[in-house]
């Protein structure tokens, strides 16, 4: 579906706001009171994996190579995160860590934090960085949806290779299993998020798959998904509602191209950068602004979203669109 036919990189650019916004609380050790049990972090993540199933079972419907659906992957994530993670251990680290230049440079943690690359591991906290903020050390919380992220590629790989994305039944039949199972016999908070998140984004692919049934009823779609959704948050509702909530209001919104929204990536898509730069900026721009210099909590917020939002045009620009140019 062409760039400017869909409200797509309205939403992603929406979903990762409400990330920052989020993290901006956390990083200050705040509590965000807003309507019912909504959470703004949490459900900006629920929309990203609505997005990204449909998307990604969507670019293995049209091309069921093994190959060239694990090198588009690549290329999406790994240029633009290894960028980041160098940036954040040789620019931000040297600037904001408590040690001298030559203790951070020999410290085998500042080296280790090149972890983070792999994607399957976090790349942990960097010496003198962020130490006593009310997330202590911890240099970029953002991170730790791309390892599952990753994972649902290779399951939705591993169900195309073995023909059962062949089969209408399939996706559907999965999605059923899983939410019964979140839903019904996975403890809360037992640190299953690979099976949570999986919800969403089979959900979406599934909105794919059937796309053929909505798609001319889309816009109602989403206003019963948004009611939906925000019955549930603001009446403390079952929240396995949310599993069908928010794909209906993501999806139906997406698909149409709405009059502005759907202008919103014509600069290109900074969703992804805004994502992975915003956390690591608050807790700067927290420590040495709003907690150091005594700028106000709306004041930081400002700041970091304006820094955070010129590292993702950069990022988009000089490293994203270019590593997009070699997708096969």
């Amino acid at each position: 579906m062409p760039r400017h036919d869909n409200n797509f990189d309205f939403i992603r650019l929406a979903a990762a706001t409400a990330v920052l916004v989020s993290h901006q609380y956390a990083s200050s050790g705040l509590a965000f009171n807003g309507l019912g049990s909504l959470d703004l972090g949490v459900s900006g993540v629920h929309v990203f994996f609505t997005l990204s199933g449909y998307l990604i079972a969507a670019s293995w419907q049209r091309d069921p190579n093994l190959w060239r659906f694990l090198v588009r992957r690549v290329l999406r994530i790994w240029p633009g995160l290894i960028a980041m993670v160098l940036l954040t251990m040789w620019v931000l680290g040297p600037i904001v860590t408590t040690l001298p230049w030559r203790d951070y440079v020999a410290d085998p943690q500042t080296w280790a934090y090149a972890r983070a690359m792999k994607v399957v591991s976090l790349g942990g906290s960097l010496p003198g960085v962020f130490e006593g903020m009310p997330h202590n050390g911890v240099v970029n919380a953002s991170l730790w949806t791309l390892p599952i992220e990753v994972r649902w590629y290779v399951i939705l790989a591993v169900l195309g290779l073995a023909g059962l994305l062949n089969r209408a039944a399939t996706l559907p039949i999965l999605l059923g299993l899983l939410t019964v199972y979140v839903q019904g016999f996975l403890p809360p908070h037992a640190g299953q998020e690979t099976l949570v998140l999986g919800q969403f984004f089979l959900a979406g692919a599934v909105l794919g798959q059937f796309r053929h049934l909505w798609l001319d009823k889309a816009l109602p779609m989403a206003c019963a998904g948004a009611v939906l959704w925000m019955a549930t948050v603001a009446g403390h509702l079952a929240p396995g509602l949310l599993v069908l909530a928010i794909p209906l209001a993501t999806m139906g919104l997406g698909v149409h191209g709405l009059p502005y929204l759907r202008r919103f990536g014509r600069f290109g898509d900074f969703s992804y950068g805004l994502y992975i730069y915003g956390f690591p900026i608050q807790q700067a721009i927290t420590q040495f602004g709003v907690m150091n210099a005594g700028w106000s909590f709306g004041t930081g917020m400002a700041v970091s979203f304006l820094i955070t939002l010129a590292m993702a045009v950069l990022s988009w620009h000089g490293v994203e669109k270019i590593a997009l140019r070699f997708k096969p």
